[in-house]
């Protein structure tokens, strides 16, 4: 189970790319959102939209803000959840969890240690923790999220230079 914070779908900064099914006929692919849900300005917009004008000063927003969160978690938006859901939802956590890493060069690959999913309509918001065992840093200037969500396969590639803040690497 994914302990740190829980983001559930609030809003924030990132976009990712079209996926689309291997052998599709259909060219136009699926349009999703990848996330990297425990990046400082993505918790300081869930503060925001759950605090309004007092996330600065509320003790909740406060504790969340102020912690380093111990896993990387990375969220997929936009997936059907008749799509994640085939074969019913352990066995795609297990299958999601199997087939999911997060890369730099030169560095092992991070493996998740937790998904759940997240009911977003028709669609499933899919939540996935990596541990913090090799930390990435500038250096490491792109970080690889590859992932076989049901049938897709979704990859992005985070820049780090892009999710540094104030002269932090905010991940």
């Amino acid at each position: 189970m994914i302990r740190e914070p829980n983001f559930g779908r609030a809003g924030g900064a990132g976009a990712g790319p079209a996926i689309t099914p291997p052998d599709s006929p259909i060219d136009q692919g699926l349009p999703v959102m990848i996330r990297w849900q425990t990046a400082l300005p993505v918790r300081q917009a869930q503060m925001r939209g759950k605090y309004g004008k007092e996330a600065v000063t509320a003790p909740g927003a406060k504790k969340i803000l102020d912690q380093d969160p111990t896993v990387y978690v990375i969220s997929v938006t936009g997936i059907p959840g008749s799509l994640v859901m085939l074969g019913g939802a352990e066995t795609a956590k297990h299958s999601i969890q199997d087939q999911t890493t997060l890369t730099a060069r030169g560095k092992p690959a991070l493996h998740p240690s937790a998904v759940e999913f997240v009911p977003a309509g028709d669609n499933v918001d899919v939540l996935v923790a990596f541990p913090k065992t090799s930390p990435f840093t500038p250096v490491d200037q792109e970080i690889d999220f590859a992932s076989r969500i049901g049938t897709f396969d979704v990859k992005y590639r985070f820049r780090v230079k892009d999710m540094v803040v104030h002269g932090k690497l905010e991940l």
